[in-house]
């Protein structure tokens, strides 16, 4: 009787086990209602406080580009692989050995809305780095300019490469222009060449994992 009793609890034990190891998400879902965007995040990255980033961002108010940004975001966020970067690192242009990922949304500013044409590719692909004034010697190499269309939203993919002191890292962005181009929703992955290398699969989930939702205050243009 103690021998089938216990069996019994060894199997009930394991079940137990069994199911809470199938409970545990494989990833972060994330995102803004208010941006109308979502995505999924590997479980191991970790999102950098809001806070820290509002401090880092304290000074960009400085200069009048830098305060237009700021006024005109709807939502920004910062994950990271390892808590080894930090959010100034993250934020900067300076190579980080680990993978960061920028997520952000806004509000296109009146000049911004009024330079847009039917050439995307040409309206967006410059936003992170200057992609159109590269030349051989600066550093900074284009691999992939695309532009591409996704459920209903207009946008660029472009993977850049760029040699910063010395060092050289990888850029993986995605520019998307809401259905009724009034926002940017902008996602920047980046880590050194070597770095890039290893994660590449995982910065390709999360990239393949958005979702948009238009919110339904967003105005026409």
């Amino acid at each position: 009787m103690f021998i089938r009793t216990a069996t019994r609890s060894a199997i009930a034990i394991a079940a137990s086990v069994l199911l809470v190891a199938c409970s545990v998400p494989s990833a972060h879902h994330v995102g803004s209602s208010a941006g109308g965007v979502f995505f999924n995040v590997p479980q191991n990255w970790s999102k950098v406080d809001d806070r820290l980033v509002a401090k880092a961002q304290e000074g960009w108010s400085e200069s009048e580009a830098g305060a237009a940004i700021l006024d005109s975001t709807v939502w920004f966020e910062v994950w990271r692989y390892s808590d080894s970067v930090s959010v100034n690192q993250a934020l900067s242009n300076n190579v980080v050995e680990s993978p960061v990922v920028i997520a952000s949304v806004r509000n296109l500013l009146d000049l911004e809305k009024t330079q847009l044409t039917a050439d995307i590719k040409n309206d967006l692909q410059d936003l992170v780095l200057p992609v159109s004034d590269a030349v051989d010697g600066d550093g900074l190499e284009v691999k992939a300019n695309d532009r591409f269309s996704f459920s209903g939203y207009e946008g660029l993919q472009q993977t850049l490469s760029w040699d910063a002191d010395g060092k050289t890292q990888t850029f993986r962005i995605v520019s998307l222009l809401n259905p009724a181009r009034t926002r940017l929703i902008s996602f920047i992955a980046r880590c050194s060449d070597t770095c890039f290398t290893t994660h590449s699969a995982e910065i390709e989930t999360i990239i393949k994992s958005i979702t948009l939702k238009e919110p339904a205050n967003v105005s026409s243009p």
